[in-house]
Formats: structure tokens, sequence, C-alpha cells
């Protein structure tokens, strides 16, 4: 019993002009058709809710950190100041120290991503 061999995605099979497109050598006009495809599409619409949305929680993401952030630190000082062994003030300093750097670095990636995201926006639309 033989099987006949799939064409090889190198040759059209018999001029198939599918096999062409489906690989991606069909020329029009000497550009690739995934390329008409890609540029022929607008992705504004799909793109310009999501960039709303995240301009839009930004800045209240930021003014929640700060306030949680505060909070807890004030939470640790306080435990610091009621902590009388030396092994608990020393944890609870470990703790406000690793809380302190937690949200200062949480807020300088929202403040970049608020900073990224116009220069992001105008790349986008550069790219249409």
């Amino acid at each position: 019993m033989q099987f006949a061999s799939a064409p090889s995605p190198t040759r059209s099979a018999a001029g198939n002009p599918h096999d062409e497109i489906r690989h991606g050598k069909k020329t029009e006009g000497g550009k690739n058709l995934k390329t008409i495809v890609l540029t022929d599409v607008d992705f504004y619409p799909v793109i310009q809710p999501i960039l709303e949305i995240l301009d839009a929680i930004l800045w209240p993401a930021i003014a929640i950190v700060v306030a949680v952030g505060t909070i807890y630190c004030i939470f640790l000082g306080v435990k610091i100041s009621k902590s009388d062994e030396q092994n608990s003030r020393e944890k609870a300093k470990k703790d406000l120290v690793g809380a302190v750097i937690g949200f200062v670095l949480i807020f300088v990636l929202i403040l970049a991503l608020k900073i990224a995201v116009p220069i992001l926006e105008d790349w986008v639309k550069s790219q249409m």
C-alpha cells in the first residue's frame, strides 16, 4: 500500500495557487500577502479602549499604593516601638525595610507605566 506524499512547503503542488498563498510565497505587486493583510488591519479601535482604561486606572492605583504603604509602614513602626524583645524588634525592622522597598518599587513601576503609556501609544499610532 502506497500513500501519496504531501507536497513540500517549498514547492507548489502542480501549480496550486492556494499552496503558495498558504506558505506566504504568493506576491502581489512585489509584496508578501501576509504583509498586505497585516497592514490593512486597523488595530486602533481595539487598542484605544485599553489605553483609556490604563490611563484611568493609573492615578488611582498610585494613590492606593501610597495610602496602603503609609498605613502599613505606620503599623510596622508601632510594632517596632511596642516590641520588648530584641528578636522581635529585629524582625519588625526587617519587615519595615522590606515593606518600604516593596512599596517604593511598586510606586516607581506604576509611575514608569504612567510615563510610558503615551510614548507607547504614539509608537503604536506610528506603526499603523
